[in-house]
């Protein structure tokens, strides 16, 4: 049995996002993908099984996600990797967390 996880999630913080900040953003999500999706993972495992941010977009103080995944880091546990790190990097920025919605939340089982 095949499964595949997907969910869109909204980010809200306490304040608008500068540029600067959105290349914060941007900097997390690449390194979140390549790197801290992939820990706890066997090696060899296809990067489709992995958790990925597969779109995402700054608008206001919200950031938008789009998380795929399989089997390994499911969407789920990947948007509260994806937080920690998130929080952190835009803490530099005076941006505080003030809350997390699921738009859409999808499992596919083939």
């Amino acid at each position: 049995m095949f499964v595949r996880f997907a969910l869109t999630a909204e980010l809200s913080f306490n304040s608008d996002i500068s540029p600067e900040a959105k290349k914060a953003v941007e900097t997390t999500v690449a390194e979140s993908n390549t790197t801290l999706f992939k820990k706890g993972v066997p090696k060899g495992v296809d990067d489709r099984e992995v958790g990925r941010i597969t779109d995402w977009s700054v608008e206001g103080n919200v950031v938008r996600l789009a998380i795929e995944s399989g089997t390994y880091t499911r969407a789920h546990d990947a948007l509260f990797r994806f937080k920690k790190q998130i929080v952190t990097a835009l803490g530099k920025f005076r941006l505080g967390l003030r809350g997390i919605s699921i738009g859409e939340y999808r499992i596919e089982m083939t």
